[in-house]
């Protein structure tokens, strides 16, 4: 089985199960806050843990290839340097993030109030149920990783 083969099916599991919990959908939480800044988690519950043996790392790659490899449809191509730009006018804080730990994987982001939906719908949906998957980003990403790893 090829890389992106199976890294399609570690994403599909793991969204699976952040987006249905008990049959009742994904969970929102909110606290009221007067800032004008909001911020904005999409936990996952799953992480390295759940990386295939053999495949130690994958939650990590997958997790960076959602946000820096592109997303959308092929005609409407968000590439990360097109995120940045699109997030730019936002802050420094809307460009997402992603942290993966033993158990779980958190996309974090902060957008003004007033940006909400533009993101949700122009940003945080397609690169969460539309990423590219690219094999040349994938390369590019996993050497940058082990650049990294002391």
């Amino acid at each position: 089985m090829t890389m992106p083969k199976i890294m399609a099916g570690w994403i599909l599991l793991t969204f699976m199960a952040a987006w249905v919990d008990a049959g009742n959908g994904p969970r929102v939480v909110s606290l009221d806050s007067g800032s004008p800044l909001l911020d904005v988690k999409v936990m996952i519950p799953a992480g390295s843990a759940y990386d295939p043996e053999g495949y130690e790392g994958l939650a990590y790659l997958v997790s960076r290839l959602i946000i820096e490899g592109g997303f959308g449809p092929p005609d409407q191509l968000v590439t990360k340097e097109k995120l940045a730009e699109i997030t730019r006018p936002w802050g420094g804080g809307a460009y997402p993030s992603v942290h993966v730990s033993k158990e779980i994987t958190v996309f974090s982001m902060k957008i003004p109030r007033e940006v909400l939906d533009t993101y949700l719908h122009a940003i945080l949906h397609p690169m969460l149920t539309r990423p590219r998957f690219d094999a040349e980003e994938l390369n590019r990403i996993r050497a940058e990783a082990g650049t990294r790893q002391h």
